[in-house]
């Protein structure tokens, strides 16, 4: 393990940034940023360096084709050990760079391991842990199980976008169901809007007019003085009606409860999760609203 930290002393927790060999370095990096500021929390950024991979290079007839030449090349577990290397160099410097130019509280630990395994670990050891969704195994039908039971106080996960979106001065937007988590999550999107200079939009999932008086008066008196938010309704289930309505408006940031509509059912969250071309945070629930 090899570690780099440069402290500031404000920080109450920490942010726990997953990246391996694939990892879209920059905008990982930048949504780490973002929480960091938004939450006062210190970022540490775990790169592990996957046996696997190293392991198939040792197979036979391992090889790599140069995109300049078209030339095969042999590959070798001495040559992958050395592209892992100069992977984690790339994603130390990129957060070295940002966290010091943001002025964020930050630290760099390399780990040999099995990518989900080391990674769900980290669940225990941070407050946030923000991962990329091609490397999380979107196709396993247990992803939201381990989510749900997750071991420490880890408050949210962030899924990275495998599609970035263009539109990075979307709206922050914040999916509220009506249970008790919603008063988190909104707090929370209000406060990523605000470090991000970004609109705050409500999707509310509501089932009657009732639900969706008591979603909107919720936010309304937890929204500050001179925070502008717009208010959608939505039928909860309806995740065709929810994708269309991430399409339409484009957001740069997106926060839900994982054990609220629609992550709550495992395959509409994943159908979601692949679709979405913004970061969504997931954060854990307790009860309802009456």
């Amino acid at each position: 393990m090899t570690s780099t930290q440069k402290p500031t002393g404000r920080s109450t927790g920490r942010i726990i940034l997953g990246l391996g060999a694939t990892s879209d370095v920059e905008r990982s990096v930048d949504i780490a940023i973002t929480l960091a500021k938004a939450n006062e929390r210190e970022i540490l950024g775990l790169f592990v360096i996957e046996e696997e991979m190293v392991e198939m290079a040792g197979l036979p007839f391992t090889c790599t084709t140069e995109a300049s030449t078209a030339q095969r090349l042999e590959l070798t577990p001495h040559i992958m050990s050395e592209v892992l290397d100069r992977g984690a160099s790339r994603c130390r410097q990129s957060l070295s760079i940002h966290a010091q130019r943001a002025d964020v509280s930050w630290s760099f630990n390399v780990e040999s391991g099995k990518l989900q395994t080391r990674l769900s670990a980290a669940l225990a050891e941070g407050d946030y842990l923000i991962l990329s969704s091609d490397r999380y195994g979107f196709d396993d039908p247990h992803l939201l199980d381990r989510l749900h039971f997750a071991p420490g106080l880890v408050e949210a996960l962030v899924i990275t976008p495998s599609r970035t979106n263009k539109n990075r001065n979307g709206p922050v937007i914040v999916l509220d169901d009506g249970d008790a988590a919603g008063q988190k999550t909104l707090r929370l999107a209000i406060r990523i809007a605000q470090t991000t200079n970004k609109e705050l939009s409500l999707l509310a999932l509501a089932r009657s007019e009732q639900q969706m008086k008591l979603i909107s008066d919720r936010a309304v008196n937890l929204l500050p003085a001179g925070q502008k938010m717009s208010i959608h309704r939505l039928v909860p289930g309806a995740s065709d009606a929810l994708k269309a309505a991430f399409t339409h408006l484009s957001p740069s940031f997106i926060v839900a409860d994982i054990q609220g509509d629609p992550f709550e059912n495992d395959k509409a969250a994943q159908t979601l999760l692949r679709t979405a071309s913004a970061p969504v945070m997931l954060l854990r629930s307790s009860e309802k609203l009456q």
